[in-house]
């Protein structure tokens, strides 16, 4: 559901009949300090759910609905997918000596577990940035 759409007058009237005396967040609170802060527990909550665990990491490059360049890391650890974090890039060039610079800010960020293995976009720059080092693994779509 869009943040905005907590303003919308009918689910307020419907909040405030079920928690009277409640107040509802707006939406510029539920986009920014509340998810901030939920998104705080639940990397905490990762981090100590996986610490010392094997993971893979993914990376997928899109384009989001604003036409703005982005990039996705997940890790998964034992079957479950964690969100990691989304990069954007701007008018930066997803090339080779980006990408790669970026997974190893992603990788040091992540150092509570132990990445065995990079998963991208099979790109000509993605699958440049392969090395010996970490196995890369290009995902094609289809």
């Amino acid at each position: 559901m869009e943040f905005n759409k907590a303003t919308h007058p009918s689910l307020l009237q419907a909040l405030q009949m079920l928690h009277p005396g409640v107040d509802i967040p707006y939406a510029h609170q539920l986009s920014t300090t509340l998810l901030n802060m939920c998104y705080r527990d639940f990397k905490v909550k990762m981090v100590h759910k996986i610490t010392g665990k094997k993971c893979t990491l993914y990376t997928d490059g899109w384009t989001d609905v604003n036409g703005k360049s982005v990039i996705n890391y997940v890790l998964e650890c034992e079957g479950e997918t964690y969100f990691l974090e989304s990069v954007y890039t701007g008018s930066t060039s997803h090339d080779t000596l980006f990408l790669a610079a970026d997974v190893k800010k992603v990788i040091k960020s992540a150092k509570f577990s132990t990445i065995v293995a990079v998963v991208t976009d099979n790109t000509a720059a993605s699958q440049l940035m392969w090395s010996t080092d970490v196995f890369f693994m290009g995902a094609s779509r289809t």
